[in-house]
């Protein structure tokens, strides 16, 4: 009787554990570990393009948003806006130092900065500054859009 009780008992306990993944794990589930800096994920330039693109194609209907897309990240002197140090060539030359951990992206700010450039209106001076109709496969002049918010300025954890 008292092996029956027992094995109960650990089928019971066992049912009610989990798996034991669930409990927390930082850089799994989308917090902001160590004060701030946010896990590799080997794709936060990327995440700024589409951002930029997302914007420029709420925005402009004549705009490609896949052309855009494909640019971004490898448009010249891109990074000057966000005033990096060093200074990053484009986007891609970027991703590669965070691929190599030598530059870590601040969680807070990139946010921050992420949701300033959502918020933009189509009709803020940001916006209409940033693409040209006349020009619809140009995207040279979409770093304006990191003014929306000094926390663009601030991306390096």
């Amino acid at each position: 009787m008292k092996t029956l009780f027992c094995l109960v008992f650990l089928l019971i306990l066992s049912a009610c554990s989990g798996d034991g993944t669930n409990t927390g794990n930082p850089t799994v589930d989308g917090s902001t570990p160590n004060s701030g800096q946010m896990p590799v994920t080997g794709n936060e330039s990327q995440i700024l393009a589409n951002a930029l693109c997302n914007k420029i194609a709420a925005c402009f209907t004549s705009s490609s948003e896949a052309t855009c897309k494909a640019q971004v990240p490898t448009l010249a002197n891109f990074t000057d806006e966000i005033l990096l140090n060093p200074p990053y060539t484009t986007l891609n030359d970027l991703e590669t130092d965070v691929q190599n951990k030598t530059f870590t992206f601040n969680s807070a700010s990139l946010n921050t900065c992420l949701n300033s450039i959502a918020n933009l209106s189509c009709g803020d001076s940001l916006v209409t500054s940033s693409y040209s109709t006349s020009s619809p496969s140009s995207f040279s002049n979409i770093y304006k859009l990191f003014r929306a918010s000094s926390h663009c300025l601030s991306l390096k954890y």
